[in-house]
């Protein structure tokens, strides 16, 4: 199959019903690509911190008044400087009794939290510990964020860096995993549709051609997709869902359609052929 052919389907009608008879094999393949390049808006949030916050507000279930009391037992005498906590005493401080903050001390009990030994710190999740250098909170002051408004988000932050560090590959591999199975179900799911409903007509395409349609009808869809997403990310999904199947209808009215009906004439006039 032609590479400049398919590329040319993101502006040609025409192209995407010449390409309807492409191999199974491509259209898996052109498939795949299409799953991770839909899902590329999506994805690339990943790399801010936002969604780490976020993931790791649900892992400890915390709450607003979660958010206050965290910073507020943090020990205001404690600071972290040149890569290592200042504190030298053993501090245990529980928020509920799954929750707590422990310093210098690992306590094998805690579920969610956070630990701060001497040289690094530990992130517990659902008790799941991952353990990071100071690195991603040199510099942190306790007291300080005691009395900034915005201390609790200046401590997530600063841990979200650390976690974007291990979580940062399987987020984006299961971002995209999740866009090229919904995009195949879609394409099944819609195709199995256009078989059904047949636009009026008994005689229609075979269930491959029609596959084949709506995958390159995609293409173009694509393309506005990638030039939009940076700009408006959370509605690329649902214009992806609409469009492909506008740009498909098209195909359909403009080339489908005509060469249906010119089918079905001519096997009409053959039929009075054959009886006459």
């Amino acid at each position: 199959m032609n590479l400049n052919l398919i590329m040319s389907s993101a502006f040609s009608l025409k192209t995407i019903y010449q390409l309807r008879k492409t191999s199974l094999s491509l259209t898996i393949l052109i498939s795949l690509v299409i799953g991770v390049l839909h899902f590329t808006p999506h994805t690339l949030a990943f790399f801010s911190l936002e969604p780490y916050i976020r993931h790791m507000e649900q892992i400890w279930q915390i709450t607003p008044k979660m958010q206050e009391n965290l910073i507020q037992i943090l020990p205001s005498q404690c600071f972290i400087q040149d890569f290592h906590l200042s504190c030298d005493e053993v501090m245990i401080f529980y928020i509920n009794a799954d929750f707590g903050i422990l310093v210098n001390h690992k306590d094998i009990e805690l579920q969610n939290g956070l630990i701060f030994m001497a040289d690094y710190f530990i992130f517990v999740g659902n008790g799941i510990r991952k353990e990071f250098s100071y690195y991603y909170l040199e510099g942190l002051d306790f007291q300080y964020l005691q009395n900034d408004s915005h201390g609790y988000n200046v401590l997530m932050n600063r841990s979200a860096y650390a976690l974007r560090r291990i979580w940062i590959i399987p987020f984006i591999f299961g971002s995209y995993l999740t866009g090229i199975v919904s995009y195949l179900g879609y394409i099944v799911t819609v195709s199995a549709l256009s078989m059904l409903l047949k636009f009026g007509h008994t005689s229609f395409l075979k269930y491959k051609e029609v596959l084949n349609i709506l995958v390159f009808s995609s293409i173009p869809i694509v393309v506005v997709m990638i030039l939009i997403g940076f700009i408006i990310p959370a509605f690329t999904t649902l214009f992806f869902n609409l469009a492909t199947p506008i740009v498909a209808w098209f195909v359909y009215k403009k080339y489908v359609i005509p060469d249906l009906e010119k089918t079905t004439n001519q096997t009409k006039e053959l039929a009075k052929g054959s009886q006459g």
